[in-house]
């Protein structure tokens, strides 16, 4: 549902609701029947259950382009709900979902400089070019909290990661500038949850780091034959090298457990695809001609 209101000739400001409900989704859990039966080891079962919510509000403005100039905000408050399960062994609890992403802000401007040259000269060098900038901020994701992984005697031996009980009278968070982003989650504010209990830490209960940064672009157009041109641009990513950290370590036996171990850029990058192309680098400059027609 989307409600529009305009402001002047070029200006607009749309506040959208968005609402999404999933319900009777495959749940999963597995048994240990070999006491039962020697036949079988572990027997899966699949049900309808579970259920999924999203709700969101949206506030966008724009700018329709006048005078060269567009340009666009748009703020998303969102909320995903699900049934989290640690593993196959434990039962399912409400709570956020991975996805679960609150607050995302995105604003560019992309702005045709005007030129009104007297000269031929002064025309060859000035006219033609634009800048597109582009500012980007949002909250950080869930992470699910894990014990060591263990194995368990009632499943046969198997392996599972059990979830985390709070220790109380403990602060959650140490805060240290040595630490990267600053702040890591407190070991000693945790301990390992019995074997096939979630625990009371509730499932992607913390958050790891969030995001903001600047792009910028500046362009220039050199016309070639009616619709034909050249372009060139030269575009920076993370304009002011603003670090941003990654994920964080979330097993609690680890040395760094509740820390940023990388940068976003590292912590996204999967395959062949390079860190520089991720958000969440570092300061990346790069060139590029452009046939357009």
């Amino acid at each position: 549902m989307a409600v529009q209101q305009d402001f002047g000739a070029n200006n607009a400001v749309t506040i959208d609701y968005v609402g999404a409900f999933y319900r009777k989704g495959i749940e999963y859990r597995d048994y240990y029947v070999t006491p039962e039966n020697p036949d079988f080891q572990f027997v899966e079962f699949e049900a309808n259950g579970l259920r999924t919510a999203y709700n969101a509000g949206q506030a966008i403005f724009q700018h329709r382009v006048s005078n060269g100039l567009f340009a666009y905000a748009g703020y998303t408050w969102s909320h995903a709900l699900t049934q989290n399960q640690i593993n196959l062994f434990s039962p399912y609890e409400k709570g956020n979902s991975g996805s679960d992403l609150r607050n995302n802000f995105n604003a560019f401007v992309t702005w045709d400089i005007p030129n009104h040259m007297s000269s031929s000269l002064a025309d060859a060098i000035l006219s033609h070019w634009g800048t597109d900038v582009r500012f980007m901020a949002r909250g950080a994701f869930p992470v699910v909290l894990y014990g060591q992984s263990v194995s368990d005697p009632t499943a046969g031996g198997q392996n599972e990661s059990p979830g985390l009980d709070f220790v109380s009278g403990k602060p959650l968070y140490l805060y240290s500038n040595k630490i990267p982003g600053g702040k890591q989650l407190n070991p000693a504010a945790f301990t390992p949850a019995p074997i096939g209990q979630d625990g009371t830490v509730p499932l992607n209960h913390f958050r790891g780091f969030g995001l903001n940064q600047w792009n910028l672009a500046i362009r220039r157009d050199f016309p070639v034959y009616e619709n034909l041109h050249l372009q060139f641009r030269a575009e920076t990513f993370n304009l002011f090298n603003h670090p941003a950290f990654g994920y964080i370590d979330s097993t609690l036996s680890d040395a760094n457990f509740g820390q940023a171990e990388n940068t976003l850029a590292g912590a996204l990058t999967t395959g062949n695809t390079g860190g520089v192309f991720q958000s969440g680098g570092p300061r990346n400059l790069q060139f590029a001609l452009k046939i357009l027609f």
